[in-house]
């Protein structure tokens, strides 16, 4: 006799707990007060802010973050983006951009090309891109030399001018005094990296780094 009013109080938390969340869910009881965009440089805050499609005021609950990454997705400098909800009240978007490496020159302008051999947009090349230029029509050509310049560090890419992709794509760096570093094919590519980082500050118009453990210079 006694189980009855118990069941109808578990009942009733029951109900009130549904219409709360009914309510916290239809209508804008938990806001977005505010919306944080990290790791965006080459596309701006306010571009990533109007593709999410998310506003301030707007239902946290009921925000649609995977169509948000969707929509940032498709500029070309994003190579991945996460947006996720912080209770109570912010919406934090992390932009992972784009590494260009290098880039090969068309009729149509600079192509940039990321790390992964990715040609992605037609721009004015960053300082730390080099161009690549010899074999460019030839697919594994160009991924060698992105294979090859992705090792080296920014500041010293900062001073490669281009790489040329030689027949049976051997390849030979030329920096922007003029001076020229032969790389060789694409193997041993972090031992070689290593080797440009010494080399690249002493005296000597030709090095040869192909054999790392063998630097020459003439």
């Amino acid at each position: 006799m006694r189980k009855k009013p118990l069941t109808l109080s578990v009942v009733a938390v029951v109900a009130v707990v549904l219409l709360a969340a009914v309510v916290v869910w239809i209508f804008p009881v938990i806001r977005v007060n505010s919306i944080e965009v990290s790791g965006a440089e080459r596309v701006s805050a306010e571009t990533v802010l109007a593709d999410s499609g998310i506003a301030e005021g707007d239902n946290l609950l009921r925000i649609d973050a995977s169509g948000a990454a969707s929509r940032i997705a498709k500029q070309p400098w994003v190579r991945g983006v996460t947006v996720s909800r912080h209770f109570p009240s912010t919406v934090d978007i992390a932009v992972t951009e784009r590494e260009v490496v290098g880039f090969v020159e068309h009729d149509d302008g600079a192509h940039l090309i990321d790390h992964q051999g990715h040609a992605f947009l037609i721009d004015t090349p960053p300082d730390e891109a080099v161009e690549i230029t010899g074999e460019v029509e030839d697919e594994a050509a160009v991924n060698a030399a992105v294979a090859a310049i992705a090792t080296v560090s920014d500041p010293i890419r900062r001073e490669i001018a281009s790489l040329e992709v030689k027949s049976s794509h051997a390849m030979e760096l030329r920096l922007h005094d003029g001076r020229t570093i032969y790389w060789g094919v694409d193997d041993a590519n972090e031992q070689k990296a290593a080797a440009l980082e010494h080399v690249i500050h002493r005296e000597g118009q030709h090095w040869d780094i192909s054999n790392p453990s063998l630097v020459t210079v003439r």
